[in-house]
């Protein structure tokens, strides 16, 4: 058909793993699955800056596709009676045969909440560059921020990170953590160690339908976390990724000076057994 012609007219057609514009492809899959929306006929792309929506646009453009103009929509509404918050919202969608091959490649139709799908199975023989894209773009819309946390009574603090989580309608629950296992194997292969997939209750919809709630916890080690902000990182989302950049450059220099100290106390301890005092070894040690 014509969509047919025109991706291979971009040599998107036929598309395999070792694709050219794979990476592409799968950051922008890695959106739809959380920020993003894929309908019948279009596929959406909201954002939370200009930034990141006009770097999801490049990465349209750089395929051969001309996205729609970005919109912008100011939301204001009141959090218990009390706060009030606005929220700034970017958007422009694409259609065509773009939405047809991303469609076709596993990307879900629909309101998530409701569907039950997988992570896209061109992924599992893809390289491992291309499943970092997908995650990293995964991360930067549903992935929570690395941070730094301050320890009472200690001049060093410790990273955090959040869960990752996700809603799903109850009927769907086992689905859902279906997912989750996929998400999983995708995280350890880029060496990130996920600590166990559980769900806990979700919340009531408006049409009285319930949520569960699933969860990727992931091990809460300082290298896990530093390997999960620097292999991986937030794709589409500069308020993110900005941060993990410090915080990652924070875990680096942290390790470097406990392996340092490590080192130290070993070589301290050879000088000791070779049968040298404290004080020779403080004159050499400096």
């Amino acid at each position: 058909n014509h969509y047919t012609k025109e991706l291979k007219k971009m040599e998107l057609l036929p598309f395999s793993v070792n694709n050219y514009w794979a990476e592409i492809i799968a950051r922008l899959q890695g959106h739809l699955f959380t920020d993003g929306h894929c309908g019948k006929n279009n596929i959406e792309f909201y954002c939370d800056s200009l930034d990141d929506a006009e770097e999801i646009a490049n990465d349209i453009k750089q395929l051969g596709f001309e996205p729609s103009k970005i919109s912008k929509k100011v939301s204001r509404f009141v959090i218990l009676g009390r706060r009030d918050v606005t929220n700034t919202t970017y958007r422009f969608t694409k259609g065509g045969a773009l939405h047809a091959l991303l469609v076709a490649l596993g990307t879900p139709v629909g309101k998530k909440t409701n569907i039950s799908y997988s992570v896209p199975e061109w992924l599992n023989h893809a390289e491992l560059s291309v499943k970092r894209e997908f995650l990293s773009a995964y991360m930067g819309g549903d992935g929570g921020k690395a941070r730094y946390c301050q320890i009472k009574n200690r001049r060093i603090g410790k990273l955090k990170i959040e869960d990752l989580f996700f809603h799903k309608n109850v009927s769907i629950k086992k689905e859902g953590m279906g997912f989750a296992n996929e998400l999983k194997s995708l995280f350890e292969s880029l060496g990130v160690k996920v600590k166990r997939t559980d769900t806990t209750e979700g919340y009531m919809r408006k049409d009285g339908s319930k949520t569960v709630k699933v969860r990727i916890i992931f091990s809460k080690s300082n290298k896990n976390i530093q390997n999960l902000i620097t292999k991986i990182g937030y794709r589409y989302c500069k308020s993110k990724s900005g941060l993990s950049l410090y915080l990652g450059e924070w875990l680096r220099l942290h390790s470097r000076m406990i392996d340092d100290k490590v080192n130290l106390k070993r070589r301290i301890r050879k000088l000791y057994d070779s049968g040298l005092t404290p004080k020779q070894i403080s004159k050499i040690a400096n």
